[in-house]
């Protein structure tokens, strides 16, 4: 193991983050109390995953079709194909919240094994420039967590034996690591997107990519793509809310949603702006997952007299089936609002803070494939908001970029497309 290997493997960490942003939160902490912090948090994830294993482990049966999933996004869109795979597959996730949904992959074995691992750790913080080490002093459990995990899971695969590995996440550790290991002996892996994506993604190799559209083709296989390896198959997780495309010529319900690198202050001004010239009942408040898991609202939800959306318990199509109009920063929910026709509006606020090494403005494009509408105040926002009450655009047939099956026999039924290409190229015998 060495610098380099772990850097790619926390690829998130270390290449997508802004140096900005790691300058920031770097200057913000005492070290030592962030350490120590840091190794308590360690020692609860051993104790707590110790439970888990001992309350919920169970036996994988071997040869199956893995659909691994780290977060709530990535579930929702594996979800569909594994519903038409089931016989032959199974869930497999990191996260502890889908202990009912899915099985638990054993973290109790790689976060003991990373404790021998810590000089090492050590070693390369020293080895590193100033960047590097507070990267890793930053995020100190996770990139110690990633180096046992690194080793257990080449076993991991060699007992389980999967017939092949579908997943959703490329950025984080736990599937990049799971994916380079599984390609080592040989077993197909297949990229399913789960959101827009932006030119700093990482590159997909030689795995499987099942894409949305056009745009993502485009920004993660700039130089080309192997056409026996790249399909475009629109978006799975789209398909059972087809026929709730928004009909409604008019703006009556107000969708918000918050990202983490909007400002909370003038977010929750816009929503007081808004809940008087508007009826607070027909305002709806999702805030980003990672928010919610923050508890970044918490003061303002407990006594919000609008309506609120848990996204760790409610899909993005659900919150967006109860409106006609979205306001939000950079985020994949305003393609999704659009594939809905429900019209996406994108602020661009100066308050936001950049997090990742994209560009800060429109980082996904779709202000400038039309999909979006810009806005750069709340003075705007209610002024076009008041347009839309009368009179709200068709806005979904301008998607095609970014979801290749909008206007065609298969609108509405990617979960097939992505099944028949799985099962050919595992040589899985499938039928509708």
């Amino acid at each position: 193991m060495n610098l380099k290997n772990l850097m790619d493997d926390n690829y998130l960490t270390f290449y997508m983050l802004s140096d900005k942003y790691i300058d920031d939160q770097y200057t913000t902490i005492n070290i030592p109390v962030h350490v120590f912090k840091k190794i308590f948090r360690y020692i609860k994830k051993i104790l707590f995953h110790a439970y888990l294993f001992l309350r919920h482990f169970s036996f994988i049966k071997k040869n199956k079709i893995i659909f691994f999933t780290i977060t709530k996004n990535n579930f929702d869109s594996l979800n569909p194909i594994y519903n038409e795979m089931k016989k032959n597959s199974i869930i497999l996730s990191s996260d502890y919240r889908f202990t009912k949904k899915a099985l638990l992959v054993p973290l109790i074995i790689p976060l003991i094994t990373s404790i021998f691992l810590i000089p090492i750790l050590i070693k390369f913080i020293f080895e590193g420039g100033s960047n590097i080490k507070k990267r890793i002093i930053l995020h100190l459990d996770d990139i110690l967590l990633s180096m046992g995990f690194k080793i257990f899971v080449k076993y991991y695969l060699k007992i389980i034996k999967p017939k092949a590995i579908v997943f959703a996440n490329y950025h984080s550790f736990f599937s990049r690591s799971l994916v380079k290991s599984a390609k080592e002996i040989n077993i197909p892996c297949f990229y399913v997107q789960h959101s827009a994506v932006t030119e700093i993604f990482p590159p997909l190799d030689s795995i499987y990519a099942l894409l949305e559209g056009k745009d993502s083709l485009d920004k993660l296989f700039p130089n080309g793509y192997p056409k026996e390896k790249v399909s475009l198959i629109g978006s799975p997780k789209f398909d059972e809310y087809k026929k709730n495309i928004n009909t409604n010529g008019e703006v009556k319900k107000i969708g918000i949603c918050s990202t983490p690198t909007m400002d909370k202050e003038e977010m929750l001004e816009l929503i007081k702006s808004l809940q008087n010239k508007f009826s607070p009942k027909n305002i709806y408040f999702r805030p980003h997952p990672t928010e919610i898991r923050l508890k970044k609202y918490y003061n303002f939800l407990k006594s919000a007299k609008i309506n609120i959306s848990n996204a760790l318990l409610e899909g993005s199509y659900q919150f967006l089936n109860k409106v006609d109009v979205v306001v939000s920063g950079n985020s994949s929910i305003l393609l999704e609002a659009a594939l809905l026709n429900v019209y996406p509006i994108y602020w661009d606020s100066i308050l936001s803070e950049p997090k990742y090494k994209d560009k800060l403005y429109d980082k996904y494009g779709f202000v400038d494939a039309g999909i979006a509408h810009s806005v750069d105040s709340m003075e705007d926002i209610v002024g076009l908001l008041n347009d839309l009450h009368t009179e709200k655009p068709n806005i979904r047939n301008k998607t095609k970029l970014y979801c290749d099956t909008v206007g065609t026999k298969w609108d509405g039924k990617s979960t097939d497309l992505a099944v028949q290409i799985i099962s050919k190229k595992i040589g899985l015998n499938y039928k509708k």
